[in-house]
Formats: C-alpha cells, structure tokens, sequence
C-alpha cells in the first residue's frame, strides 16, 4: 500500500506536496494520529509516506484521499481510488481461489433422512458455481451450505417447483 500512495504523491507540485504534509499535521481522519510539523518539516515524499504508515497504518489511503481532496486534486483521488478499487479486486480474486464450496443436501422421503452430501473445490474459474438439487414430492431440502470463503453482497437460491408426472 505505501508503494500506492508513494506513486501518488509523487505525482505532486512541490506546493501542493507542502500543502499535503501541513494537512498531516492536523487531524484529518478520525483514529489518524496527526504527524508533528517537526517530524514532517524536512522530509521528502518517501519519508512522508513513512510516517503516514507509522502514524495512521491501515488508514493510509483514507488519509491520503482525504487531503487530497483538501488540496483539490481530484485527479489523483480517482486515480488513488481506481488503483485501490482494483487492488480490492485482485485480492478478492485471490480469496476465491482458495475458496471451496460444499452444497449439503438432506431430503425427507416418507419419514427417512438421506443425506446427500457432495463437496467440490472450486477455484476463480468455476465461480459462480452451480449446483442441482432434487428431492421427491412432499420432501424438504436444506439449502446448500458455502464453506471457507465470504459473499459480498446477495447470495440467491432459486427453487424450481414442477408439476408431478403422474
């Protein structure tokens, strides 16, 4: 992430890099400590960006977003949050490469469990991915069950119900 936000502020004029650093020496995003103007004073952008991660971890590209958008560089806030949309792409990507989905299937047939358990790892290729379940009339079904990775957003299950053939 440092290497991120280094690119970014190395895109900076020389007095919007001085605006950027006073900006850190307020407090600009809650849970961000502000960096002394001792501490910033003399410092190039690599030593900036150092004491970024020291003083605000994790809220590095909030921060930065932040006070660029102070200093009215809108440019480089799309960029910042283009870069960071796609990094959080990328590492979703490698999250479901490692994911496996196990669809648990229990139907009731005149009384009796049977249990029909079927387990298949998956990798990006395969995702979204499928699976059909089939019970007798009057029977119930669980819906399948996904093991060892997280949905963002909606997870739909469709239910065809179709006539006896009777």
């Amino acid at each position: 992430m440092a290497g991120l936000i280094l690119e970014i502020l190395e895109e900076l004029r020389k007095e919007d890099f001085e605006k950027f650093t006073l900006y850190l020496s307020e407090n600009v995003v809650e849970g961000c400590s502000p960096i002394s103007w001792e501490q910033l004073e003399d410092k190039g952008v690599a030593g900036v960006v150092s004491l970024m991660r020291k003083y605000s971890g994790n809220k590095m590209p909030k921060l930065t977003l932040e006070i660029l958008k102070k200093i009215r560089r809108h440019d480089l806030v799309q960029r910042l949050e283009n870069d960071l949309e796609m990094r959080t792409s990328e590492q979703t990507h490698t999250d479901l490469r490692s994911a496996s989905l196990h669809p648990s299937v229990t139907a009731e047939t005149g009384g009796n469990a049977v249990d029909h358990t079927g387990q298949a790892s998956t990798d990006l290729r395969s995702v979204p991915y499928h699976s059909s379940i089939a019970a007798q009339t009057g029977a119930s079904v669980a819906a399948p069950q996904v093991h060892g990775c997280s949905v963002a957003g909606n997870m739909t299950v469709n239910v065809n119900i179709q006539p006896d053939n009777k």
